[in-house]
């Protein structure tokens, strides 16, 4: 993977709803969704590592095997970015 070290969950729960009409309530209920579901399913799989306590993620060798998936999502998010440059 290109990207090492840590996220913060809050920061990952931003970039998340970066481009999106968001409220508060919206913003806390990705953080909560990530939290207790897919952060956790994650870990167990070995694709990350989540320290719940200092809300940290960091990703895991075994993340290169979602590689090709992520780079075609990167290529969705280029022609989001280029429909909606404000998200950039």
């Amino acid at each position: 993977m290109d990207h090492a070290g840590t996220i913060g969950l809050q920061e990952l729960a931003d970039q998340l709803v970066a481009c999106e009409t968001t409220t508060a309530e919206d913003r806390e209920r990705t953080v909560t969704s990530l939290y207790h579901t897919h952060l956790s399913k994650l870990n167990d799989a070995g694709v990350l590592t989540f320290d719940a306590d200092q809300q940290l993620i960091e990703l895991e060798e075994r993340a290169d095997a979602l590689k090709p998936y992520l780079e075609l999502a990167a290529k969705d998010r280029v022609q989001a970015d280029e429909a909606y440059p404000e998200c950039k």
